[in-house]
């Protein structure tokens, strides 16, 4: 009798041994931190925080339970950024997330440790990152290859709107605006830059309406969100075509087309990269993804109030189509 009672007591060791381990780990979820420099009321069903959600869901993390997500959005003033990226770390998140690129690089300058996971374009260009494949830091995260991609938006711009000459482009990029300069000459069109901050685009449409262009690119900088409306609005009363980076957001309200990469994939990825740094892997060697999806979308209420036909072969290749 006294083997199998020492057996029982043993297991019941091991047990009491085992389960208060687990049970640390249950009650200490994960803490995620998220800066932005868009707004919390700009989030929409498409976008990197809309996919963020369920792509942690899907690796089995459960929002209040096992992860907790402290938020901070700068509302498109970047000056903001650095107070927030400190109050986030101060909160000793295990992981940050990111969005755009230059918020990762306010936040590497305020912590060597806290992994970071970030949405970027050009991430080895702008020194993020070492390389693709071996960030060497504690950056990692999803390119979007913007810079490649904003070059579509001269080309659909023109393929939709053959007549186009001069072409006024609200943007911050560098990379991006050396792009657009490079393609333009081929196509034909002649092109304007203006700076698109919210304390600068009242100057802005005033430059714009003084050149006297006959349409419209706003890039895809989350910091523009606030002044789509009135840009929008801008370019309606001066008949202008527009074509936008922010596509889920742009289109809906009333631009006449965006080209952007799918964000809401890039939040999913964003989250498997969170999920394999909460299992241990660290930014310096978790590979830098690329987005592969990018999303053509047009509206033609817009194109019908522009009188603007568009193209057979647009029509075809658009993944989304407003009527």
């Amino acid at each position: 009798m006294g083997s199998p009672w020492r057996l029982v007591v043993l297991l019941l060791a091991i047990v009491g041994f085992i389960a208060p381990a687990h049970g640390d780990e249950r009650s200490k979820p994960a803490h995620i931190g998220f800066v932005s420099n868009g707004a919390r009321q700009w989030l929409t069903k498409e976008g990197v925080h809309a996919g963020l959600l369920p792509g942690m869901a899907r690796r089995g993390y459960v929002l209040g339970g096992t992860f907790l997500l402290e938020e901070r959005f700068a509302g498109g003033h970047p000056e903001r950024l650095p107070k927030l990226v400190r109050e986030v770390l101060n909160l000793n998140v295990d992981v940050l997330v990111t969005v755009p690129p230059y918020v990762a690089q306010i936040a590497e300058q305020s912590t060597p440790k806290v992994p970071i996971v970030t949405v970027s374009d050009d991430p080895v260009g702008t020194g993020l990152v070492k390389s693709l494949s071996h960030p060497g830091g504690n950056i990692t995260g999803v390119s979007v290859q913007a810079a490649d991609y904003s070059v579509k938006w001269l080309e659909l711009l023109k393929e939709a709107v053959p007549n186009l000459n001069k072409v006024a482009v609200v943007i911050n990029h560098p990379r991006q605006i050396d792009e657009l300069r490079k393609t333009a000459p081929a196509l034909g069109l002649e092109l304007r830059m203006f700076s698109g901050m919210p304390s600068d685009i009242e100057e802005s449409m005033a430059a714009i309406a003084a050149n006297a262009v006959d349409g419209l690119v706003v890039a895809d900088d989350p910091a523009f969100e606030p002044i789509q409306p009135k840009l929008l609005q801008f370019a309606h009363e001066r008949h202008l075509p527009t074509i936008g980076g922010l596509g889920d957001t742009f289109v809906y309200v009333g631009g006449l087309m965006s080209y952007s990469g799918n964000f809401y994939e890039v939040g999913r990825r964003i989250a498997d990269q969170v999920d394999r740094i909460l299992k241990g892997a660290h930014p310096s060697n978790l590979p830098i993804d690329q987005a592969t999806e990018f999303l053509l979308k047009l509206n033609l209420r817009t194109a019908k109030e522009l009188g603007v036909t568009m193209p057979t072969a647009l029509l075809a290749r658009a993944d989304e189509i407003i009527e």
